[in-house]
């Protein structure tokens, strides 16, 4: 790297005009500078016109969300949205169909493509494939494996032929003589109906931008400016269009941090950002953490393997990172009682095995209090299902989310033997017609319950169900007129309702695997934060987990490695209070713990 310029997250770069990268570490103020550079921009750019946008590019739909609500009534100058979402748009959509096959037809049945998504295997055209390359194979003993295998499939582009191989880039075995050595021919049975994926996505941009050069300058031309976020992340067909964009008149910004580079699985290749190069381009540093306590940042600092050491902007010294050594049932346990009535604690780890069986272990006493409730009124039940979810989600900092989730959930209106009718346990108020209920008053709800749950919940969670319930129904009365929810006078909801806490529900709920909040991936927490982390080092293999306690104690000896950045990545969520989980320590491990600031602790 060359002597970067050192600024911090508040500092505006001089010229506006000059291609730049931004190494930047964990809660440094990424985002937050971006934003205001964009600003910047928008504000002294003679470039821009009515015709003419800044590209703002992010890894997730949840950052591209922030970035546009913190733009505020300037995102209409930005094209903000993931690098797929922003290559579909401007570059597959209007020309996919310039590409062409060998004997000159359109690749892809281009009236039929609406939009790309995930790749989803298909029964029909797996058979059709195997059929035209002559495959002998078992395709009913082996669907999972097949789907498994080809969902993990991707473009990858030959550098030194040129050639494309759609093939996987990880270690995962393909079934027991299934063709690999066809799998090009694959797709083309899905773009026959229109159907891309995200890969399709990529591979199409490269050979539409470059068989076409002219659309590079039609596109530079109407983005005189792009952003990346999170570029360490980027693969190496997202750089190549952008170093084509740079080539023409558009000014290329890139943010990351190559010590947060933990998705090679999808193609990323974190050296794309720290060897990025483009003429001109000028290199800037924030060494500035804005999240962390001084004591979280310190080990943070110990466990990176680069030249970058963050100083902390909070002023902060706070509690000592701690690591417990015990089951993870009672290690959990102990932190929670240690923490302070309603706070939350995160807890991440490796793998989805290992999430679900945390969540497994994790289960709450009042676990069958939902099962009672389904079984006193499914109808009742199914409401406050919803209303609690959304709410917890909501309380862990997802409101559009939680909003979203609610508003699904309260469905209004159902059929019954052909004719529309109010949704139990909604009850549309004598004098009204059903035709005056709409799908407004579903969100209109769904902001009211949530903003008073949200507003009250230190007294509605040490409250009983049932008033939670009658509260509820206040509330929907003063919003919509029409409608309230079925009184509760007797019978076993009333019983269950009147006799358990809000609290049993909420601590009971049961969020579905992208709603779960408390327990998750460190993939999935990318971009996150929180203010209690607990970070589980394996507790099903312990081989794993040795290695992980490894990245802490001896960083450099896996300098490279994709699995001490993935440590690094976890720890480096935490605002306030950082813990580890072991199952076993060493004396000796003990003892290099201590001897670098960390807190051990023994639960029985």
């Amino acid at each position: 790297m060359p002597n970067p310029l050192i600024i911090n997250s508040d500092t505006d770069i001089d010229s506006i005009e000059d291609h730049f990268r931004v190494f930047a570490g964990p809660g440094a103020g990424k985002t937050y500078w971006l934003v205001n550079h964009i600003k910047n921009v928008i504000k002294k750019s003679a470039r821009l016109s009515p015709a003419s946008y800044i590209t703002c590019i992010s890894y997730t739909n949840v950052a591209v969300e922030e970035i546009i609500g913190k733009l505020g009534s300037l995102s209409e100058y930005v094209e903000c949205s993931t690098i797929h979402s922003f290559l579909y748009k401007y570059v597959v959509k209007p020309y996919i169909h310039l590409v062409k096959d060998e004997d000159g037809s359109p690749l892809v049945n281009y009236a039929e493509v609406n939009g790309h998504d995930e790749h989803r295997p298909s029964d029909s055209k797996i058979k059709s494939w195997l059929q035209s390359v002559g495959a002998r194979f078992n395709y009913y003993g082996n669907k999972s494996e097949v789907y498994k295998y080809v969902k993990k499939l991707k473009w990858i582009l030959d550098k030194t032929t040129g050639e494309w191989n759609f093939k996987t880039i990880t270690f995962a075995s393909p079934p027991q003589y299934f063709p690999t050595r066809s799998l090009n021919s694959y797709k083309q049975f899905y773009w026959r109906d229109g159907i891309i994926d995200h890969e399709d996505v990529l591979y199409f941009s490269y050979r539409i931008l470059d068989e076409n050069p002219i659309i590079r300058e039609l596109l530079s031309q109407r983005f005189p400016y792009i952003f990346i976020d999170e570029f360490q992340d980027t693969s190496p067909v997202q750089t190549q269009v952008v170093k084509w964009l740079a080539a023409e008149t558009t000014v290329v910004g890139t943010i990351g941090d190559v010590e947060q580079s933990i998705y090679s699985f999808q193609g990323a290749i974190y050296q794309d950002f720290e060897e990025f190069s483009i003429d001109d381009c000028i290199t800037y540093k924030i060494e500035n953490n804005r999240r962390s306590t001084d004591n979280i940042i310190s080990l943070l600092n110990h466990v990176r393997a680069d030249e970058l050491t963050q100083a902390g902007t909070r002023g902060i010294e706070g509690e000592r990172v701690k690591i417990y050594i015990g089951e993870i049932t009672n290690v959990i346990s102990r932190i929670r009682n240690d923490l302070s009535v309603g706070e939350i604690l995160t807890i991440l780890a490796r793998n989805n095995d290992e999430v679900s069986s945390i969540r497994r272990s994790d289960i709450p006493e009042n676990s069958n209090l939902w099962h009672r409730i389904e079984q006193a009124d499914k109808d009742r039940y199914r409401f406050l299902q919803h209303l609690v979810a959304s709410a917890e989600i909501a309380l862990q900092g997802n409101l559009s989310s939680a909003i979203k989730r609610l508003e699904h959930g309260l469905t209004l209106k159902t059929k019954r033997r052909g004719q529309e009718e109010i949704r139990k346990p909604f009850k549309l108020i004598r004098g009204y017609e059903l035709n005056e209920i709409t799908g407004i008053h579903q969100r209109a709800l769904a902001v009211a319950l949530l903003e008073h749950i949200i507003t009250n919940y230190e007294v509605i969670k040490n409250g009983s169900i049932l008033e939670a319930y009658q509260a509820s129904n206040d509330i929907i009365e003063s919003i919509v007129s029409s409608l309230s929810l079925t009184g509760v006078r007797n019978g076993s909801f009333k019983t269950i309702s009147e006799s358990n806490q809000y609290s049993d529900l909420a601590n009971s709920i049961s969020l579905t695997f992208n709603e779960s909040r408390s327990i998750r991936t460190i993939h999935q927490a990318k971009g996150a934060q929180f203010k209690n982390l607990l970070v589980s080092f394996n507790h099903i293999d312990s081989q794993r987990a040795t290695e992980q306690l490894r990245h802490i104690l001896n960083p450099q000896n896996f300098a490279n490695s994709e699995e001490r950045r993935i440590t690094y990545v976890a720890l480096s969520r935490a605002i306030d209070n950082l813990f580890i989980s072991m199952q076993t320590l060493t004396d000796v491990e003990v003892e290099q713990l201590e001897n670098i600031g960390l807190e051990v602790l023994h639960v029985n």
